[in-house]
Protein backbone atom coordinates (compact mmCIF):
# COMPACT_ATOMS: atom_id res chain seq x y z
CA UNK A 1 0.00 0.00 0.00
CA UNK A 2 2.36 2.45 1.48
CA UNK A 3 5.03 1.61 -2.00
CA UNK A 4 1.79 2.45 -4.56
CA UNK A 5 1.83 5.77 -2.90
CA UNK A 6 5.52 6.48 -2.80
CA UNK A 7 5.55 9.87 -4.70
CA UNK A 8 3.44 12.52 -2.84
CA UNK A 9 3.91 15.40 -4.93
CA UNK A 10 2.10 13.25 -7.76
CA UNK A 11 -0.46 11.85 -5.85
CA UNK A 12 -1.13 15.65 -4.29
CA UNK A 13 -0.67 17.28 -7.80
CA UNK A 14 -3.52 14.29 -9.28
CA UNK A 15 -5.73 15.13 -6.18
CA UNK A 16 -5.85 18.43 -6.71
CA UNK A 17 -6.64 18.20 -10.21
CA UNK A 18 -9.84 15.30 -9.31
CA UNK A 19 -11.09 17.83 -6.85
CA UNK A 20 -10.55 21.25 -8.82
CA UNK A 21 -12.97 19.23 -11.75
CA UNK A 22 -15.39 17.67 -9.32
CA UNK A 23 -16.57 21.20 -8.34
CA UNK A 24 -15.91 23.91 -10.60
CA UNK A 25 -19.55 23.84 -11.01
CA UNK A 26 -20.42 24.69 -7.66
CA UNK A 27 -20.71 28.13 -6.10
CA UNK A 28 -17.02 28.54 -4.94
CA UNK A 29 -15.62 26.45 -7.88
CA UNK A 30 -17.34 29.56 -10.15
CA UNK A 31 -16.16 31.99 -7.54
CA UNK A 32 -12.43 30.97 -7.78
CA UNK A 33 -12.51 29.85 -11.38
CA UNK A 34 -11.65 25.82 -10.82
CA UNK A 35 -12.18 25.27 -14.16
CA UNK A 36 -9.28 27.43 -15.45
CA UNK A 37 -6.65 26.21 -12.89
CA UNK A 38 -4.13 23.66 -14.55
CA UNK A 39 -1.28 24.04 -12.12
CA UNK A 40 -0.79 24.46 -8.04
CA UNK A 41 0.64 27.74 -9.27
CA UNK A 42 -2.45 28.55 -10.97
CA UNK A 43 -4.57 27.35 -7.32
CA UNK A 44 -2.05 29.43 -5.32
CA UNK A 45 -2.61 32.57 -7.30
CA UNK A 46 -6.72 31.93 -7.82
CA UNK A 47 -7.59 30.46 -4.17
CA UNK A 48 -5.43 32.01 -1.51
CA UNK A 49 -5.24 31.34 2.16
CA UNK A 50 -8.81 32.00 3.29
CA UNK A 51 -10.07 33.09 6.78
CA UNK A 52 -12.80 31.37 8.47
CA UNK A 53 -14.89 34.82 7.85
CA UNK A 54 -14.84 33.98 4.61
CA UNK A 55 -15.49 30.24 4.46
CA UNK A 56 -18.34 30.71 7.10
CA UNK A 57 -21.37 31.93 4.43
CA UNK A 58 -20.47 29.01 2.18
CA UNK A 59 -20.88 26.24 5.34
CA UNK A 60 -24.18 28.29 6.80
CA UNK A 61 -25.31 28.24 2.83
CA UNK A 62 -25.26 24.54 3.38
CA UNK A 63 -26.35 24.40 7.06
CA UNK A 64 -29.85 25.64 5.59
CA UNK A 65 -29.75 22.94 3.32
CA UNK A 66 -28.66 24.49 -0.16
CA UNK A 67 -26.38 21.99 -2.21
CA UNK A 68 -23.60 22.19 -4.61
CA UNK A 69 -22.38 24.96 -2.48
CA UNK A 70 -18.54 23.97 -1.90
CA UNK A 71 -18.84 20.61 -3.30
CA UNK A 72 -21.00 18.91 -5.74
CA UNK A 73 -21.01 15.68 -3.50
CA UNK A 74 -24.09 15.84 -0.80
CA UNK A 75 -22.89 17.22 2.21
CA UNK A 76 -23.14 14.07 4.82
CA UNK A 77 -22.13 15.16 8.18
CA UNK A 78 -20.41 18.31 9.77
CA UNK A 79 -17.20 17.64 11.98
CA UNK A 80 -17.27 20.19 14.37
CA UNK A 81 -13.80 21.85 15.81
CA UNK A 82 -13.71 22.62 19.67
CA UNK A 83 -13.71 26.44 18.62
CA UNK A 84 -9.71 27.08 19.67
CA UNK A 85 -9.58 30.10 17.37
CA UNK A 86 -13.04 31.29 18.49
CA UNK A 87 -16.83 29.85 18.09
CA UNK A 88 -16.68 26.10 17.21
CA UNK A 89 -17.20 25.69 13.42
CA UNK A 90 -18.60 23.26 11.06
CA UNK A 91 -16.79 21.58 8.47
CA UNK A 92 -18.72 19.74 6.24
CA UNK A 93 -17.66 16.27 5.04
CA UNK A 94 -18.80 13.70 2.27
CA UNK A 95 -18.63 9.94 0.99
CA UNK A 96 -15.58 11.12 -0.69
CA UNK A 97 -13.75 12.96 2.10
CA UNK A 98 -14.42 9.76 4.40
CA UNK A 99 -12.54 7.71 1.79
CA UNK A 100 -9.85 10.20 1.52
CA UNK A 101 -9.29 10.43 5.26
CA UNK A 102 -9.51 6.49 5.83
CA UNK A 103 -7.25 6.03 3.41
CA UNK A 104 -4.42 8.73 4.66
CA UNK A 105 -5.45 7.32 8.20
CA UNK A 106 -4.75 3.80 6.94
CA UNK A 107 -1.39 4.73 5.80
CA UNK A 108 -0.43 6.59 8.70
CA UNK A 109 -1.07 3.82 10.73
CA UNK A 110 0.73 1.03 8.14
CA UNK A 111 3.88 3.39 8.90
CA UNK A 112 3.24 3.78 12.63
CA UNK A 113 3.30 0.08 13.11
CA UNK A 114 6.37 -0.37 10.87
CA UNK A 115 8.48 1.57 12.71
CA UNK A 116 6.68 0.49 15.98
CA UNK A 117 5.83 -2.75 16.23
CA UNK A 118 5.74 -2.79 20.15
CA UNK A 119 3.02 -0.32 19.40
CA UNK A 120 -0.08 -2.97 19.80
CA UNK A 121 1.40 -4.01 23.00
CA UNK A 122 0.88 -1.42 25.50
CA UNK A 123 -2.53 0.30 25.93
CA UNK A 124 -3.48 3.37 23.97
CA UNK A 125 -4.77 6.70 25.83
CA UNK A 126 -6.62 9.08 23.33
CA UNK A 127 -9.00 11.87 23.56
CA UNK A 128 -12.10 10.83 21.74
CA UNK A 129 -15.43 13.08 22.00
CA UNK A 130 -18.88 12.41 20.19
CA UNK A 131 -18.89 10.92 17.10
CA UNK A 132 -22.66 12.32 17.04
CA UNK A 133 -23.48 15.71 18.89
CA UNK A 134 -26.74 17.02 17.12
CA UNK A 135 -27.98 17.97 13.95
CA UNK A 136 -27.93 21.27 11.85
CA UNK A 137 -31.00 23.21 10.67
CA UNK A 138 -31.69 21.01 7.65
CA UNK A 139 -31.28 17.92 9.43
CA UNK A 140 -27.68 16.87 9.04
CA UNK A 141 -25.55 15.30 11.55
CA UNK A 142 -22.51 16.66 13.46
CA UNK A 143 -20.08 15.86 15.47
CA UNK A 144 -16.47 15.37 16.33
CA UNK A 145 -13.62 13.73 14.01
CA UNK A 146 -11.86 12.09 16.52
CA UNK A 147 -15.49 9.60 17.76
CA UNK A 148 -15.45 9.24 13.57
CA UNK A 149 -12.27 8.11 13.12
CA UNK A 150 -12.61 5.87 16.62
CA UNK A 151 -15.80 4.20 15.27
CA UNK A 152 -15.34 4.04 11.42
CA UNK A 153 -11.65 4.54 10.47
CA UNK A 154 -9.67 2.93 13.46
CA UNK A 155 -8.45 -0.64 12.73
CA UNK A 156 -9.81 -2.91 15.79
CA UNK A 157 -6.78 -3.96 16.43
CA UNK A 158 -5.25 -0.56 17.78
CA UNK A 159 -9.26 0.39 18.77
CA UNK A 160 -9.09 -2.68 21.36
CA UNK A 161 -5.83 -1.31 22.96
CA UNK A 162 -7.53 2.02 24.31
CA UNK A 163 -7.10 1.83 28.11
CA UNK A 164 -11.07 3.33 28.45
CA UNK A 165 -14.27 2.44 26.53
CA UNK A 166 -15.40 4.46 23.82
CA UNK A 167 -18.74 5.21 25.96
CA UNK A 168 -16.97 6.60 28.92
CA UNK A 169 -14.87 8.65 26.42
CA UNK A 170 -18.05 10.61 25.42
CA UNK A 171 -19.75 10.70 29.21
CA UNK A 172 -21.73 14.43 28.29
CA UNK A 173 -20.81 16.14 31.44
CA UNK A 174 -16.61 16.78 31.44
CA UNK A 175 -16.37 16.52 35.23
CA UNK A 176 -17.91 13.15 35.55
CA UNK A 177 -15.67 12.11 32.60
CA UNK A 178 -12.70 12.74 34.05
CA UNK A 179 -13.52 11.27 37.29
CA UNK A 180 -14.38 8.44 35.40
CA UNK A 181 -10.93 8.61 33.58
CA UNK A 182 -8.84 8.93 36.54
CA UNK A 183 -10.63 6.03 38.65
Amino acid sequence: YLQRHCDPRMQQVAFLHAVLRRNADTVCGRQFGFAAIKTPQDFQRQVPIQKWATLEPFVDRIVRGVRNVLTAEPVLMFHQTNGTTGKNKLIPVTARCEREQSRGYRMWVAQALRDNPALLKQKVVGIVSWEFAGNVECGIPFGYVSGNVFTHRMPAQVRRRYAFPYEVLTIPDPEARRYTLMR
